[in-house]
């Protein structure tokens, strides 16, 4: 590992042997104990930036992040497929003179020149237990964090 810095034992190191006195080393280690908290910071920083840049928004890791952050015993947390339990509608479509089924969106059709542009609500839905249900606003931020941006979800408390 590049960044494994022993601080202690290279102030100790640099100080001349006859320097090398209780008060004068506790002076010394006082001096360097900035170095070592940014040290800190810094490889605590360098660990959640490599574990985000392994994990991105395909199912398998999505669920392993939600899973390593609220679940990391019993690993509950799943990822599915949206229900595609909408109704349907029948629309006449006068460029092909024939009709189309579509699903009914609580929000406005989109009809354009090519037809029917409307999609299903939700491309994927995430199920976390019940017992999760206070950490919503946590679930929310890192889904968005991972998800791909142009995918919406659901969250659903089993």
């Amino acid at each position: 590992m590049k960044y494994v810095v022993e601080y202690k034992k290279l102030v100790l190191q640099l100080l001349p042997t006859f320097l090398r006195k209780p008060f004068v080393c506790a002076f010394m280690y006082s001096t360097v104990q900035p170095v070592m908290s940014v040290k800190f910071a810094f490889d605590d920083y360098r660990t959640a930036t490599n574990y985000r840049l392994n994990h991105n928004g395909q199912v398998c890791y999505l669920r392993a992040v939600l899973n390593d952050y609220f679940d990391p015993i019993l690993r509950r947390i799943t990822i599915g497929d949206a229900e595609n339990n909408l109704e349907t509608m029948i629309i006449y479509l006068r460029e092909t003179e024939n009709f189309k089924i579509v699903p009914k969106r609580p929000s406005a059709l989109i009809l354009n020149k090519r037809g029917f542009g409307g999609v299903n609500s939700f491309d994927f839905t995430i199920n976390v237990p019940a017992e999760l249900m206070q950490e919503n606003d946590r679930i929310t931020a890192i889904t968005n964090i991972y998800k791909l941006a142009s995918k919406r979800y659901s969250i659903k408390y089993i």
